[in-house]
């Protein structure tokens, strides 16, 4: 017994009981936790978890000593920070999600231990050999760093991250993706944690690299650990293959969201590259239909409906103009209209595709049809007016969808022919002359976007007592009075103007998707239908005329505006179905069947 137990095992067996009983204080915080949620045992988690916390605590104990310790502190903190950010922010909190996450990160934690001290910084190595090291270490290192900042979020601002709101980030621009950042309230101390965190990072990378003569290699006890652990990491992943909800990993989607949709969107352009084919092989057998006129669809952004003088709101004159018509009868409002969503690119994805919350709810956005698409086919001439732009951090669905219109203009392409910050008033100038006996015509407004007061000329209403949201709504007011005197004078049959989604102004949240951000305000949006008496009076529109009351008091969801425009501009299609158009006596949805967030939210309406 004297022989077995030499000093040096005895050294090794108390670093491990150490590491044991930490990673056991962590095991069991989280499990606590998680287990108010979820009082049912999994055997097989369970084992593969306690499994993990016996090979890290070996691998640690047998490879980090005191006088070694600065080296592998990166390796050491790692597994730790990726489970409390992965837990943290992850909305399955369950235990099986849970202790697969702890079996998975420790695990591969200890194997990349292993790689680490396999890779002596000796100058005589090769230049491969070298960037492949360094590189490893960056990419640790970087894993690092992420996972701490995720890490802050939530503690700091009790706001989790999410795969959507990442998502969003990718679809914006510079300027929107800095006024979500401002609107944190814990943004000070992010720059805080920001900057504390990349100085030890870079602490810890010179550390992990400045090892020139150091030989750590792992001893053949943690080689055998690694090796160990590697076959029952490589065991396991075969194994719950088929248990991939359980065991794929939150963290990794979070942090591979930026390249996920980049790939997903490149593979969007191109496979609708051949456009024109794609286009005939999709609408190779439909008889073409529809009526003449000018049809104007306008979208405003961020509107909050309850800001608005046609639904009620007295505080402040916001929208006179619309008022006045609403007071005439000259428009429809409708009461209870909402977005599918609560962020730009996703809201216009929706409108202006066969892609809906219902039943083409799993349909490949690659895959849909658009209203240019449907229109041109039908002898429309389409057009494309953006007061907002084409430039976002990546390249999104929207932009492809608005390509194929006939006449694409972006407001921001021309800002240095104008001798000011472009508004939504600027559009009037690059408006056509002329227009056709049939037209398509798609707007999207600079609205109420975020900052407010970037959204109106400075000094506009200064002396008024206005928010700068009220302000940007009166502005939008009068933009969209002019546009739509301007198609009313050109006989526009149909004006349709709507938010892509709505903001709640008065907790200063905008418009977050997240689970915890996320209240049906964002979704409530103005939308009214302004119809030409010559319009209205053809006999073809005998029914529409008839019914047009309801329209009011019906639900819609703008998911369901393709169907809808559609159907205005007599269209029959095979890509839309009657039950989802709100002109039709089929109509399906009402209050209790309504949803937004994609179909995952089920509205409240009363």
């Amino acid at each position: 017994m004297g022989t077995l137990l030499t000093p040096h095992l005895l050294q090794f067996l108390w670093r491990f009981g150490i590491w044991a009983a930490i990673n056991l204080v962590f095991l069991l915080l989280f499990y606590l936790r998680i287990y108010a949620l979820d009082h049912n045992f999994y055997p097989t988690t369970s084992i593969l978890a306690l499994g993990a916390l016996l090979g890290w605590s070996a691998t640690a104990a047998a490879l980090v000593r005191v006088k070694n310790g600065s080296m592998h502190l990166g390796y050491v903190f790692l597994p730790y920070l990726a489970v409390a950010a992965d837990l943290l922010n992850s909305p399955m909190k369950n235990l099986a999600y849970f202790l697969s996450q702890y079996f998975i990160i420790f695990t591969g934690t200890a194997i990349l231990l292993q790689v680490h001290c396999l890779l002596p910084a000796k100058r005589t190595q090769s230049l491969p050999y070298r960037v492949f090291r360094y590189g490893f270490e960056v990419i640790v290192h970087i894993l690092l760093f992420l996972c701490f900042l995720m890490l802050i979020n939530v503690l700091c601002g009790n706001i989790s991250f999410d795969y959507d709101a990442i998502i969003a980030v990718c679809q914006t621009n510079f300027s929107e993706a800095a006024g979500y950042f401002r609107r944190l309230q814990h943004r000070y101390l992010l720059i805080l944690a920001a900057c504390t965190g990349f100085a030890l990072l870079c602490t810890l990378f010179v550390c992990s690299t400045a090892r020139a003569d150091a030989n750590i290699t792992p001893n053949v006890l943690a080689r055998r650990i690694g090796a160990g652990l590697f076959s029952i990491l490589l065991f396991s992943t075969i194994l719950v293959l088929g248990q991939s909800r359980i065991y794929s990993s939150n963290l990794l989607r979070l942090l591979t969201a930026p390249g996920t949709y980049y790939y997903e969107n490149w593979k969007f352009k191109a496979a609708r590259a051949d456009y024109e084919r794609f286009i005939q092989e999709k609408l190779q057998d439909e008889p073409k239909s529809g009526t003449d006129g000018v049809f104007v669809l306008m979208i405003g952004e961020s509107l909050n409906k309850h800001y608005m003088e046609i639904y009620g709101y007295a505080k402040q004159p916001t929208t006179p103009w619309q008022k006045k018509l609403q007071d005439t009868d000259s428009i429809v409002v409708f009461e209870r209209a909402y977005s599918p969503y609560t962020q730009t690119i996703r809201c216009l994805s929706y409108m202006l595709t066969n892609q809906n919350q219902y039943e083409n709810k799993r349909l490949p956005l690659r895959n849909a049809v658009s209203l240019f698409d449907i229109a041109k086919y039908n002898g429309f001439h389409t057009r494309w007016f953006s007061a907002q732009g084409a430039a976002v951090l990546m390249d999104s669905p929207t932009a492809v969808i608005t390509q194929s219109a006939d006449d694409i203009f972006n407001l921001p392409e021309v800002r240095s022919a104008l001798d000011h910050a472009p508004t939504d008033w600027d559009l009037l100038q690059f408006l056509p002359d002329q227009l056709q006996a049939r037209e398509l015509i798609v707007i999207q407004l600079l609205g109420s976007h975020y900052p407010y007061d970037k959204c109106y000329p400075p000094g506009y209403l200064q002396n008024s007592t206005m928010s700068s949201y009220e302000k940007s709504i009166h502005y939008n007011d009068m933009v969209v009075e002019r546009l739509t005197s301007y198609f009313r004078d050109r006989g526009a049959a149909v004006i349709c103007y709507l938010s892509d989604h709505s903001e709640d102004v008065a907790s200063g949240i905008g418009h977050d998707p997240r689970p915890g951000v996320f209240n049906q305000l964002m979704t409530e949006i103005p939308l009214w239908l302004y119809l030409a008496p010559e319009f209205l009076n053809r006999e073809s529109n005998a029914r529409l005329a008839a019914n047009l009351a309801r329209l009011r008091s019906r639900v819609l969801t703008t998911d369901l505006l393709f169907d809808f425009f559609l159907g205005l501009m007599q269209i029959d299609s095979s890509f839309t179905a009657a039950q989802n158009n709100i002109l039709d006596d089929s109509y399906f949805l009402h209050q209790g069947n309504a949803y937004t967030l994609g179909g995952t939210y089920r509205l409240k309406i009363d």
